[in-house]
């Protein structure tokens, strides 16, 4: 699938011709990234160049493989022990994906990264939205409802279903 940011100064294709899964995420990291009640990631295969380490350099931003496209990266620890990397156009600003690496003990000095990359919904052309799953619902905006029929968790995907209660009339 084609992706690309707002201004279109970076743009790639995925692997695959559909994503691997859906999320429309409710938690509290998605409302302040997206700037909206939740983020929307369509999952895909790790591709080059979100599969190498960022090198940070002298002046904060990526060094090489990043070094001659216009992406920046902002990374964070997450709660579960995984170091978060959050890639951007740095011409517009648009969030195009994140992706998540670990060390496999924690004397190592290299880091894996987990086998998929989020790419941000709104970057994907031609995205299939009826197929998202809902997650951190218990983190959900007041008032926002979720159709019934629509799988919807109080965390993640893995978890338990979440239950809307019913709007008081």
């Amino acid at each position: 699938m084609n992706v690309s940011c707002q201004c279109g100064s970076v743009s790639f294709k995925t692997k695959e011709r559909v994503p691997l899964d859906l999320y429309h995420c409710h938690c509290s990291e998605c409302q302040k990234q997206s700037s909206s009640a939740f983020g929307t990631s369509a999952i895909f295969l790790l591709l080059p160049p979100f599969d190498a380490v960022p090198v940070q350099k002298a002046d904060g931003l990526p060094g090489p493989p990043f070094s001659d496209l216009p992406i920046g990266v902002w990374s964070r620890s997450t709660t579960t022990g995984y170091i978060m990397d959050c890639w951007f156009c740095k011409v517009c600003g648009s969030r195009l994906a994140h992706s998540k690496r670990y060390r496999e003990r924690a004397e190592d000095d290299g880091w894996t990264y987990c086998s998929t990359l989020s790419i941000k919904g709104g970057c994907v052309h031609g995205l299939d939205w009826t197929q998202g799953k809902h997650i951190y619902c218990e983190s959900m905006v007041a008032h926002l409802n979720i159709p019934d029929g629509i799988p919807a968790f109080l965390q993640d995907d893995d978890g338990e279903a979440y239950v809307q209660q019913p709007k008081k009339t």
